[in-house]
């Protein structure tokens, strides 16, 4: 008996790379310091050690609520794809050890069995379907730390969620092996429909255009031709996000949820990730393997007619009118200044955090536990002010959370050249371990 397995991985942080399927990870076993709180979508597990039950319970309210948002902008058809009766409660972690990220959400898988036979004659091999069954979501969100990462939490449950309900749109891109649903992100972020306490709202392209926080449309969106910034970088990991929320925002609304479905998979067979021409030509350079899939090979740059033909041929709209008219929708809406303010602090911050921890991540040996508690303490006043809307004394606490990560980072840079100096050794090489 072969068990093939498609685990479709829908992470917040979806990189660039060949096609690969994660497996699905074991979840820790429940022991005595372990919890666990079931509502009627979700069984919740969490660490008594690091989440108290007055907030694993505050959790319960806000996951209940997220699903029920999803399910009225995703649409019972969504309900019923992902949610078979009987129905499989998503199980919900509310204290992981990983870092680099705030939530990763596993969407539902199909597992299958098979056996190979032969054909009556036995010249051919055939292999017969045993056994279909899904596995259930999975997902993760540090919920004991949000206080650092600065997500509020309805929005990360929400956005995790959202992730499940597009679920089948991952299913069908491991599948035909395009390794990427282009607006991912995008779907869970609209689905979520706010970000640092504020609605998403039409006015947050105008505003992230102005501060730098955009990419060009049609270099993001179709040809991929536009320079990406070392590390994550909060232009490129806001596009990521709110831009491509912005964009799935106006497309619903126009066109609805279902035309929108069907388009985003053709849309990702011809874009794939949303990811830059140089990230494909360095990929290119580093892996010179044979593509075999019939799918196209994502180290090539997407061919900008056929990217675009995907919205005449499920909208009836040609994009340059669509990105016109999206782009008049933006511009027309006025912008309050405390808020738009704060969008940037918080998407600003929040990179930052992320760019920090993907270096932490990396690391071959761990920075004192004083110094990464003065960066998170920085983090965390931070975000204290963002949450009051104090956006003065937030752009002062995020100054000084970059300084203290900038200074670490050159006194291991000396370490490292220091060991390539004077031992003749290898520099620390990076890892990719992620653990507290």
């Amino acid at each position: 008996m072969n068990t093939l397995c498609f685990a479709v991985f829908a992470a917040s942080n979806l990189i660039f790379a060949a096609v690969k399927v994660e497996a699905r990870p074991r979840l820790a076993p429940l022991q005595s310091q372990r919890r666990k709180l079931d509502s009627t979508h979700f069984t919740l597990i969490y660490d008594a050690r690091r989440l108290s039950q007055k907030q694993a319970i505050e959790a319960q309210s806000l996951v209940e609520a997220g699903w029920n948002r999803c399910a009225g902008l995703f649409g019972q058809s969504a309900v019923e794809a992902e949610f078979p009766l009987p129905l499989h409660k998503i199980q919900l972690d509310l204290t992981p050890s990983f870092i680099g990220f705030t939530g990763r959400t596993f969407t539902r898988y199909l597992i299958s069995q098979s056996q190979s036979v032969r054909s009556a004659k036995g010249s051919k091999k055939i292999v017969k379907p045993v056994e279909r069954k899904y596995q259930p979501a999975a997902i993760a969100v540090r919920y004991a730390e949000l206080d650092y990462l600065g997500l509020r939490a309805d929005y990360v449950l929400t956005h995790e969620i959202g992730h499940v309900f597009s679920g089948s749109l991952y299913r069908q891109a491991a599948v035909e092996g395009i390794g990427a649903t282009s607006l991912g992100e995008g779907i869970a972020d609209w689905a979520a429909g706010s970000f640092g306490g504020l609605p998403l709202r039409p006015w947050w392209g105008k505003t992230l255009r102005k501060t730098g926080l955009w990419i060009a449309p049609d270099a993001f969106f179709i040809s991929g031709n536009y320079h990406d910034r070392p590390g994550i970088d909060a232009r490129d990991l806001t596009a990521r996000y709110t831009e491509s929320a912005l964009l799935v925002q106006f497309l619903v609304s126009r066109f609805g949820w279902p035309k929108f479905h069907a388009f985003a998979l053709d849309y990702s067979r011809q874009r794939g990730a949303l990811d830059s021409n140089e990230s494909r030509r360095r990929f290119a350079q580093r892996y010179k393997f044979q593509w075999r899939s019939k799918s196209r090979d994502p180290r090539q740059a997407p061919d900008a007619k056929s990217v675009e033909a995907t919205f005449l041929q499920h909208f009836g709209v040609p994009w340059p009118q669509l990105r016109t008219e999206w782009a008049t929708e933006m511009e027309e809406e006025l912008a309050p200044p405390q808020q738009a303010e704060q969008l940037v602090l918080a998407r600003e911050t929040y990179a930052a955090i992320r760019d920090y921890e993907m270096w932490l991540a990396g690391l071959a040996q761990p920075p004192a536990p004083a110094t990464h508690a003065a960066i998170r303490a920085a983090f965390v006043r931070c975000n204290s002010a963002l949450n009051k809307q104090q956006t003065a004394s937030a752009s002062r606490y995020l100054q000084q959370a970059n300084r203290l990560v900038k200074q670490l980072r050159q006194i291991r840079q000396h370490k490292n050249d220091g060991l390539a100096k004077g031992k003749g050794s290898k520099r620390i090489q990076s890892s990719h371990r992620c653990a507290y």
